[in-house]
């Protein structure tokens, strides 16, 4: 009985942090500087105000804030996110278009991670204080102190470009594609990049 109390309060305080970030999120969108409708529109377009109008009317930007609020929280729980300003379709098929790359990269990550992780656990306490320790200690601080971007481009160049030991960008079903393969033919055709 203690525990689905405990399960119970739980999926309380998640909704009510959910809720809250929703809310968080409507919020600095609002205070954001500017206006969507000069974002969104051509100059053209809002020279002429019925298409402003239109357009207002259409995103719900012409009703009260706390109306605008009621509807975000109402789509929200409908699982409506609405559609992309840049590709025109609804945000839900983008994403789910996406989620599957990104879940592949997180659970190799997590592999990765894991096995490094114990790994260097395992010699750290072995080798406790000594040479091989210390050289273990280096690279875990390093490796956690790096931004993970250039930590990857480094990678991507070592293991990719020089070792050609890796494969290259890309999901894990095509060959190599990818924006570092236009960064190695910039750097081929006499480009330079700091990088390299």
């Amino acid at each position: 009985m203690g525990e689905l109390k405990f399960i119970g309060k739980r999926v309380v305080y998640l909704a009510v942090m959910m809720f809250g970030v929703a809310t968080l999120v409507f919020i600095l969108t609002k205070m954001i500087p500017g206006d969507p409708v000069v974002a969104n529109l051509s100059q053209r377009a809002l020279n002429d105000p019925e298409i402003v109008a239109a357009y207002r009317a259409k995103h719900g930007l012409d009703r009260p804030l706390i109306v605008q609020y009621i509807y975000y929280i109402r789509d929200l729980l409908h699982f409506d996110l609405g559609t992309s300003i840049r590709t025109s379709r609804p945000v839900l098929d983008d994403l789910a278009r996406c989620y599957p790359a990104t879940l592949e990269l997180a659970l190799f990550s997590i592999v990765i991670a894991s096995v490094f992780g114990i790994l260097f656990g395992i010699i750290s306490a072995i080798r406790r204080n000594s040479i091989l320790d210390q050289i273990v200690r280096a690279i875990s601080v390093t490796g956690v102190s790096i931004p993970a971007f250039w930590f990857a481009l480094l990678m991507l160049y070592f293991f990719y470009y020089k070792l050609k030991i890796f494969p290259g960008p890309g999901r894990l079903s095509n060959s190599f594609h990818g924006s570092f393969l236009l960064l190695l033919k910039f750097r081929t055709h006499g480009s330079r990049f700091p990088l390299m």
